[in-house]
């Protein structure tokens, strides 16, 4: 009988073992999923910033771009400017040649009629 108990003594300190290993395990089950969701948090927070960096060089790429093509545009702006200038110029000097030449016609005129 004393063996028995012995025994007994033996089962019941194994199932307490047991049960404390099941509740560690349940333990380090839940440390496990905090530790899980932390790291979770952390790969989120590491995306976010990477994804922000990215962000940030795209929109600096975007303000340079848009810096080149005010520039163009200046650029533009300018060459079409100096289009009409040598536009004007031309129209201003055909309208020389032609008083030049009216100039001529009346002098030729003028000579007849003086000599």
């Amino acid at each position: 009988d004393s063996s028995h108990s012995f025994f007994d003594s033996i089962l019941i300190s194994l199932k307490k073992i047991q049960e404390n290993l099941s509740h560690e395990e349940g333990d380090s089950s839940e440390e496990n999923k905090i530790i899980d969701h932390a790291n979770s948090l952390l790969q989120l927070d590491e995306l976010k910033l990477s994804m922000g960096l990215h962000r940030r060089i795209l929109d600096q790429e975007v303000k340079s771009i848009n810096s080149e093509l005010g520039n163009l545009l200046k650029n533009k702006e300018t060459i079409e400017y100096l289009i009409s200038l040598v536009q004007k110029r031309e129209k201003i000097s055909r309208q020389i040649n032609k008083i030049d030449t009216k100039i001529g016609s009346l002098d030729q005129q003028s000579e007849k009629g003086v000599s």
